[in-house]
């Protein structure tokens, strides 16, 4: 009986083994239950019958944003090819167990034949869908930090739901090929008042309330500061982007005060009358570009002082700008031209004297010639001269002279006549120039050596 039950055993394990190694063939060469390949069932297919299903499969194209089917495009063929036999088999040996096993599973696996034209349409789909639907959702504002009335202070964040598509479609190019696209839901978030950025801009905002910079105009020097000028400012990536309203205000200000461009003057004659005077072309004045920047650069910078020199303008032949550096007798100085129309004379006023006095012819009154009254400046000399014009009852004129000193944009400036007979004093009213100062020949020539490019000439 010992030697049967020996041999009831042996024929048992024999079974068993037997068993056991018909299953672990069959288990070796066909797929757990379970198993998906790109979201198909292939539980208990051999590779074989796997590659002959994922062949007849047809890929959905939807794509998932959380619950929300965002793209659902129009069915096409997996792709699949006998090429793809060698990663079914690849897959069936990863997925194999000692024993049989029912857990789900589902792996992607990209087709050697790909139409890979398809997932970046269903990319672009997916991108318009997500940017379309964000319209319709709340935007999310950071948490923002602004200088205002001198002082910071930090708006909170709110929060909004509107996807975060960046993010979105960089999953979609992680995510491995599939029939159907589950991607997680991803929003947009606002920064919060504590993170670094908004931290970090609170703080350059309030260095640049504390900043403050000297700007020196002429003489006078004004202490600018960042709290006092600086309407409003805030901080988009990194940079400044302030209101510059105040800076202009100040400019301005600034202008009405010193400037000389266009000014109304009470001008002191050489007879002892004062007599109104507006400016032409002779001055300066703060350009508000040039002035505004120079002092927004400055607060920015930390830098402590500067000089308006550079940020000045003027009109005509000086586009700089003339009499910057004087500031006495109004503004004119004591280095001139002064000429009477009235009595027909012009002085030349040098550092305080007066080196020449001399009759003189002006514009023909009776046509219109006028020499335009003003504050002027010399804009250039030239000895000798070809002066090149028309005038009433000339068309076209062109004469010699051996000095000439222009002083108008529109073309007037002393010269020599020696032509010109009449010099009296009412000359002018009916055989006057055409428009310029006649100046006798025996005159100019002090005259020239006396004046200089940008000094002022007032007529009046």
């Amino acid at each position: 009986m010992k030697k049967s039950l020996k041999i009831g055993i042996s024929i048992g394990s024999i079974l068993v083994l037997g068993i056991l190694g018909g299953a672990s063939f069959n288990q070796s060469m066909h797929f757990n239950k379970g198993i998906t390949i790109n979201d198909t069932d292939v539980s208990g297919l051999s590779v074989d019958k796997v590659i002959s299903k994922l062949k007849n499969e047809t890929s959905k194209n939807v794509i998932y944003v959380g619950k929300t089917k965002i793209v659902d495009a129009k069915d096409t063929t997996t792709g699949f090819t006998d090429e793809d036999k060698p990663a079914i088999k690849a897959l069936l040996k990863k997925q194999r167990t000692i024993l049989p096993s029912n857990v789900k599973k589902n792996y992607a696996i990209v087709p050697q034949k790909l139409n890979t034209t398809v997932k970046d349409q269903l990319k672009a789909q997916l991108k318009t869908q997500l940017t379309k639907l964000n319209k319709t959702r709340t935007v999310a504002v950071d948490a923002s930090p602004i200088l205002k009335n001198g002082k910071v202070s930090v708006t909170p964040e709110k929060k909004g739901n509107q996807y975060n598509v960046k993010q979105i479609l960089a999953a979609y190019d992680k995510a491995g090929y599939s029939s159907i696209t589950k991607l997680k839901d991803t929003e947009l978030q606002p920064l919060s008042a504590d993170s670094k950025t908004v931290k970090a801009d609170t703080e350059k905002l309030d260095t640049l309330a504390a900043r403050q910079t000297v700007y020196t105009v002429q003489s006078t020097k004004y202490t600018l500061k960042g709290a006092d000028i600086l309407k409003q400012a805030t901080v988009e990536d990194g940079k400044y982007v302030v209101d510059t309203s105040g800076i202009s205000a100040k400019v301005d200000e600034i202008n009405k005060k010193q400037a000389t461009l266009n000014k109304k003057y009470n001008f002191k004659t050489a007879t002892g009358s004062t007599v109104p005077v507006s400016g032409q072309s002779y001055g300066w004045a703060l350009g508000m570009n040039d002035s505004v920047t120079h002092i927004l650069t400055a607060l920015e910078d930390g830098t402590a002082a500067i000089d308006a020199t550079n940020d000045k303008y003027g009109v005509g032949y000086n586009t700089y700008g003339t009499g910057y550096t004087t500031t006495a007798n109004d503004g004119l100085g004591d280095t001139y031209a002064e000429v009477s129309i009235a009595q027909q004379k012009v002085w030349i006023h040098k550092n305080g004297k007066v080196v020449l006095t001399t009759d003189v012819a002006t514009g023909k009154h009776s046509t219109g010639e006028d020499t335009t009254k003003g504050v002027w400046y010399i804009m250039y000399k030239q000895t000798p001269s070809i002066l090149k014009g028309s005038e009433v009852g000339k068309a076209n004129y062109s004469v010699k002279v051996s000095y000439w000193a222009q002083f108008t944009n529109s073309g007037i400036g002393f010269h020599d006549a020696s032509w010109r007979t009449n010099w009296s004093k009412t000359a002018y009213l009916k055989d006057g120039s055409g428009g310029c100062v006649n100046t006798k020949p025996a005159a100019m020539a002090t005259l020239f050596a006396n004046v200089s490019q940008n000094e002022p000439v007032v007529v009046y």
